[in-house]
């Protein structure tokens, strides 16, 4: 950046806008959703988990490549399996 006068130029004050880039922990976490471990974790336990068994899951992902990853986020998808598999047993 630089000076013009009294104030600081950014990037985009010269014309030049940073590109949009996806991070390593987006793109694992896509990997991860693909993969259907999230998929597997929910059926193997029935929709249930204790904090031990969420654990034992973020020590597997990383385990398995997926590491840097938003494990909040990891929690969110986690849940969005648990409501599809707790819907497709009502049915």
């Amino acid at each position: 950046m630089k000076k013009v006068k009294g104030k600081t130029e950014t990037k985009k004050d010269s014309g030049i806008v940073p590109q949009k880039s996806t991070s390593n922990a987006d793109e694992n976490l896509k990997r991860l959703v693909c993969s259907g471990i999230l998929k597997e974790f929910v059926r193997d336990n029935s929709g249930a988990w204790d904090h031990q068994g969420w654990l034992d899951l973020c020590d597997k992902i990383s385990k398995e490549g997926y590491a840097p990853i938003d494990f909040d986020q990891v929690g969110l998808a986690l849940e969005n399996e648990r409501t599809d598999y707790s819907n497709k047993l009502i049915i």
